[in-house]
This record gives C-alpha cells, structure tokens and sequence, in this order.
C-alpha cells in the first residue's frame, strides 16, 4: 500500500481500503458533483451499480496478468502475490455426500487486507472506460455521473457509458446484476421534468428511483435529507427499545456506555452530509425527538 499510495497508483475515483478516504468522503464527492450539474442548470443522472458477488468471481489468471502489465512490482514480488493464489482446493460436504476436490480458479480470499487491496488493483482502469461521464467507486460499489444539455442526449450518453461500463465488468469477470442497479435522475429544478428515460443492462430495463441507498446514505433526487433521517429513526427504535429494557437492570454508567455504543454511531454517520446546525431545521425534528427517547431511557 505505500508502493501503491506513493506513486499515485490507485485510481483517484476509489475511495476504500486507502488511507485518509472513507464512504463519508465518497459521498460528498459524488454530491458535490451533482450538486455542481446542478447549478449549472443541466440534468444530471446517476447510475447505481451492483455487482454480483464481485469478490468470487475474480479471475486468477487475468488478475495476475494485470499486475504484471500495469503496475511496477518486482519479479520477487510477483512470484509472491502468485502464490498467494496457488495450490488452493475446496471440496462441497453435506450431510450424505461429498464433492471432488478441485483447484480454485477464481475469487479473492476475503478476511485479509492483502485481498482488498487486490480488488482496487483489478478494477483500478475503470476510470478508462468512461470518456463521456465520472465512475466513482467504493471498493464494488460503483457511481456512474452523467449530465447533457438535454435529456435526450442525457439517455443516449447514458446508455452508451453504461454499456462501456457494462463490457468492461463482462471481460473482467465480473457479473452486473439488472435488477438491483437503479439510477436517479437530478433536475435542475423540480418542474422541468419533461419526459421519461429508458436504460438497459444486458437487454433488462433498470428501474429509476427517486431514492436509493448509496453507501449507507439515502441519496434523494432533491437533494435533501428526509429519506436519511427517516433511515436513521428506523435504525434507532429497536435500540430504543433494549435501552429501556435495560435500564431497568443496569446503572446509568453503563447505560451510558450501552448509549455510545448502540445508539450514538446511528447518529454520527455522515453526519456531516445531512447535518445542520439550525436544530429548529423541519426534517430534523423527529430525528431529534428520538435521540431525545433514546438518550432518556
């Protein structure tokens, strides 16, 4: 990672698994860009694509040719990162029955950080295949930003970035999955929606959203933060609820201490995106009631 970090390696749109990034970072990029679309009085689109499965369907072989071809590793280091890889079996058992045991072709053994950083150096050229929008990614979780003057040039753009997009994840191994990629539509105004878009992934039409969960953030096409703050109360009721069980049972010291760890980083992520410090704010009010349930059980 200081290799990588040092010379500029990993792709400036990848936001996971690099030192001072987080999802919070991403998400304020991908606003902010929007935002700026925004502004300048054209619409925008925002195309949310999942990934079946990404970390198992790697490809060994092309993985490995990748890091000879497109980073600057030594020999030595090579030859190491190969047999990471090499000489890996795994056999189905049931109850009744057994499989053969066969060598593992694909896939990136997950629980090791060597096996993220991995991931990033797989897809870091995604940034290549979209001349015409912006990819963001966080680790698989990949953003597709496209704007046009119109919004018939905005599908037709769209729908030519997503299928680059699309044919990059298929000669990669990878599997896009139509039916929980969605997209988002950001108008420059709320009434200049004039007509309907249609885009495709592998021959199925994706649905739009008016909001999507991105990162644990729930990106509205206002802008705004009611769907995040209505996520947010529907995280914090069942605390709720085992805090006043608790307290019954436990001393304020430990209620506390239950409070900071349950309930308190429901409240603190992304804060910094949906926050305000105008506490009189109208989408904040039953986000502060909560709290107010919470911190007093």
């Amino acid at each position: 990672m200081n290799h990588l970090v040092g010379h500029n390696i990993i792709s400036p749109t990848q936001y996971a698994f690099r030192p001072h990034s987080s999802t919070t970072l991403a998400l304020q990029t991908i606003i902010d860009k929007i935002m700026k679309h925004k502004s300048g009085r054209t619409p925008t689109l925002a195309i949310y694509i999942d990934l079946s499965k990404a970390y198992d369907t790697i490809s060994h072989e092309k993985l490995i040719h990748k890091l000879e071809t497109e980073f600057n590793f030594t020999p030595p280091t090579l030859a190491y990162f190969k047999s990471y890889f090499q000489n890996r079996h795994q056999s189905l058992h049931t109850q009744n029955a057994k499989s053969k045991t066969q060598v593992i072709t694909h896939g990136i053994p997950q629980g090791s950080t060597l096996s993220t950083t991995f991931f990033l150096l797989y897809i870091n050229n995604i940034i290549h295949t979209v001349p015409d929008s912006k990819v963001y990614t966080y680790a698989d979780d990949t953003t597709l930003i496209i704007t046009a003057d119109t919004m018939q040039d905005l599908e037709k753009i769209a729908q030519s970035e997503l299928n680059n997009l699309i044919h990059y994840f298929h000669r990669n191994n990878l599997v896009p999955n139509p039916t929980k990629t969605n997209y988002t539509i950001f108008y420059p105004t709320p009434d200049k929606r004039t007509t309907n878009i249609h885009l495709q992934v592998n021959g199925k039409e994706i649905q739009e959203h008016k909001h999507t969960r991105l990162l644990g953030y729930m990106m509205q096409d206002t802008l705004k933060h009611e769907q995040t703050v209505t996520n947010i109360i529907r995280k914090l009721q069942p605390v709720i609820q085992k805090l006043r069980y608790a307290n019954k049972l436990l001393p304020t010291k430990n209620m506390k201490e239950q409070y900071y760890a349950q309930a308190y980083p429901h409240l603190i992520r992304d804060i910094t995106i949906w926050g305000t410090n105008k506490p009189t704010s109208t989408y904040l009010q039953p986000l502060i009631r909560t709290q107010k349930n919470s911190s007093e059980s």
